[in-house]
């Protein structure tokens, strides 16, 4: 099987089951939002957003140094495994105590404590699920772990469906994190010792320095990424109260939801671009510009579609009691278009070494984003929280294609008239939506995708080689006819 081959089957695979977590998890948003309210609900957001924040204090960048060196060779799966396995452990429970210790100290009521402490307790689980996790994308078995996702959001379907058939509070809720965090740790260890490895506990103090120094730059991005990823919330409980976190939180939801799509082709192409670098360096251009590309095509559309249907969207999901979250999503979608745009480059540099460079950008992006959370929140609450976030996401992206060409040219001038045609086809379905705006929302979509796509085929953006790797990943392995990286090229 082929490089690209393999990377459009695990993308099929992995897809999918993001398809189904992603209608799973649909479900559980919906159902919890309605139950809890927007004040509960920011409550439950609020637990997320410390968990989220501070959880990446267990991870330290190890997960990925895990994928990019043991994709480059499988040999070293028990050195890693043996000793990053104890590490994590203690860096799982002091993120539960610097969890817990903030929320006390920022004066939180005794509920919002107690929900924010039990949801910090399942990093101890979902920290050493995605170590394993790790191994499988090294080992480009995206299949374990697309099963992983399925069991946990059909697991937190079920855990949320019985809260409420028995008139559960908002603490059972942050109790199905810790439940559910549990049983996925036990599949995923399950299947890394039958199917990768059966690595024991090692204690290698130089190993245990070097991996932490080698992995450093990429726990501070991760660092700086997350705060600014979640800051935004913790900023307007302190600002503007739980309940306009809950009507925030329900947008950036459906908005992270999104980045399922870069994270499903990030997840497949990465292995192999952190080996090409190594020994085809020119496939690693290519696959980063066709890359870019594909995240330009699709993005578009999602931003276009969402920025003109988000409040159908909103009242579908969460009801009218989240009527003001329309605003924030109409904002937000944009924000995820400027991360698809940058995906391509963030693996590029990773895969290239250059993970110091995105330690940089992280940290300006953080310093802006909290500065103008802080001078805008005050006055103009979940609007500012909402732009801001943009404009944090379009500094980055620019920030990072610098770093990115840095490293190696980058052609401004022939990316030009691709984007161009992009824009224009994304104008035409603007002007299809906003022309026959009394049609059902979901066959004008359906009508303005169309025309959006049929604009690109016709200018020649999207051809019949995408088309190729379009139905080899749609069809069954056995059926696949082989797309290589000369196809792009050509």
């Amino acid at each position: 099987m082929n490089t690209v081959e393999k990377i459009a089957k695990n993308i099929s695979v992995f897809f999918v089951a993001n398809v189904l977590t992603l209608l799973l998890g649909f479900a559980s948003l919906s159902l919890t939002g309605r139950y809890l309210g927007a004040e509960l609900f920011g409550v439950l957001s609020l637990a997320l957003a410390f968990s989220g924040m501070f959880g990446i204090i267990s991870d330290l960048g190890l997960s990925t140094l895990t994928t990019r060196e043991v994709a480059r060779d499988k040999s070293l799966v028990n050195k890693y495994v043996g000793n990053i396995t104890g590490i994590r452990v203690f860096l799982a429970i002091l993120t539960f105590g610097l969890i817990v210790g903030s929320a006390m100290l920022l004066g939180y009521a005794p509920q919002t404590v107690y929900v924010i402490s039990i949801v910090a307790i399942s990093l101890v689980f979902t920290t050493l699920s995605s170590m394993y996790n790790s191994v499988f994308q090294a080992f480009e078995k995206i299949k374990y772990q697309s099963v992983g996702l399925i069991l946990n959001s059909a697991l937190f379907l079920c855990g949320v469906a019985i809260s409420i058939k028995l008139n559960f509070d908002v603490v059972s809720f942050a109790a199905i994190y810790f439940f559910v965090g549990a049983i996925v740790l036990v599949y995923t260890w399950a299947i890394f010792r039958r199917k990768c490895s059966r690595s024991k506990l090692e204690f290698d103090p130089v190993f245990w320095r070097s991996t932490i120094n080698t992995a450093l730059p990429f726990a501070l991005t991760s660092i700086f990424t997350t705060m600014f990823f979640w800051i935004d919330s913790i900023l307007l409980s302190a600002f503007k109260g739980v309940e306009v976190v809950g009507w925030y939180s329900a947008a950036y939801r459906l908005m992270v939801v999104l980045l399922i799509i870069p994270t499903v082709i990030n997840y497949a192409v990465f292995p192999a671009m952190s080996r090409f670098f190594v020994d085809a360096k020119n496939s690693l251009l290519l696959m980063r510009d066709t890359y870019l590309r594909y995240m330009a095509v699709i993005g578009v559309p999602i931003g276009v579609a969402i920025t003109f249907f988000s409040r159908e969207i909103i009242l579908l999901i969460f009801g009218a009691g989240y009527v003001n979250s329309v605003i924030a999503l109409q904002i937000l979608v944009w924000a995820s278009v400027f991360i698809f745009l940058g995906s391509p480059f963030t693996n590029f540099l990773v895969s290239t070494d250059r993970q110091v460079s995105l330690t940089k950008v992280a940290l300006i992006c953080l310093v802006e984003n909290v500065v103008l959370n802080l001078i805008l929140i005050p006055p103009f609450g979940l609007i500012a929280a909402s732009l801001v976030t943009v404009l944090t996401e379009f500094t980055s992206f620019l920030l990072i294609l610098l770093a990115s060409r840095a490293v190696t040219k980058i052609s401004i001038n022939n990316g030009l008239p691709t984007a161009g045609k992009i824009a224009f086809a994304g104008v035409l379905m603007a002007a299809t939506i906003f022309a026959f705006e009394n049609v059902n929302p979901v066959l004008l979509t359906f009508a303005a995708v169309c025309i959006y796509f049929g604009a690109l085929f016709v200018t020649r953006v999207v051809g019949k080689t995408d088309v190729k790797l379009l139905t080899q990943i749609l069809r069954p392995e056995g059926d696949q006819k082989q797309v290589t990286v000369r196809d792009e090229v050509e």
